[in-house]
């Protein structure tokens, strides 16, 4: 081993509760994210369809960032284009997002 590596042990609940921190506050600089993105004043998302390499540029991420988030649930489903490539519009991600936030507030 080098001085950089280290082997550490941690139970499995442990890990399990460490995993779920990081992708909760994942999802929430997310969500936070898309929030700024939609209601920025000079939004380059304003238009019809907001593509998989718009969401890409606008959050910073890789495309198989947008689709663990879509496999995920975090994104909502996307509409498909006539060459079968997925776009949302505003306002089904910002419904999405204010129906993820009622959720949180009003688990069923």
């Amino acid at each position: 081993m080098n001085e950089q590596s280290r082997v550490i042990g941690i139970e499995l609940g442990q890990l399990e509760s460490l995993l779920t921190k990081i992708v909760t506050e994942q999802n929430r600089v997310l969500m936070e994210d898309m929030k700024e993105m939609l209601h920025r004043k000079e939004n380059p998302l304003d238009g019809d369809h907001i593509t998989t390499k718009q969401l890409m540029a606008e959050l910073g991420v890789t495309r198989n960032t947008i689709q663990n988030y879509r496999n995920a649930g975090t994104l909502p489903p996307p509409s498909f284009d006539l060459s079968d490539r997925p776009y949302w519009t505003a306002k089904q991600l910002e419904t999405f997002m204010n129906e993820r936030k009622a959720k949180r507030r009003f688990p069923a």
